[in-house]
């Protein structure tokens, strides 16, 4: 029902994670279940915006080796959401447009 009131939506697959590590960074992720959405998109850990929750959740298992990287925009340390749709990095499995 979530995903059917957004304007935009889109399902990837890491190609740089195994399935094991795709379980256990969902589980980093439910952990944060019930957390307000990050409208600010402050890097603080209180909060999370879409792309921000997949970096937060991959980093932790990964660290160095996570492809995604935080870019400063308008003054402010942030995850794209572009950054999620690299070809070299996620394979799209869906997407819905408005």
């Amino acid at each position: 029902r979530f995903l059917y009131t957004k304007d935009e939506i889109m399902i990837v697959w890491p190609k740089f994670a195994s399935t094991e590590q795709m379980e256990r960074a969902s589980r980093v992720a439910s952990t944060q279940v019930g957390k307000p959405y990050d409208y600010m998109f402050q890097p603080h850990g209180e909060a999370f915006y879409c792309s921000e929750l997949v970096y937060h959740s991959y980093k932790k298992l990964l660290d160095e080796k996570m492809p995604m990287v935080p870019d400063k925009v308008l003054g402010v340390v942030t995850i794209e959401p572009d950054d999620l749709t690299n070809p070299k990095h996620w394979v799209e499995l869906y997407k819905k447009t408005s």
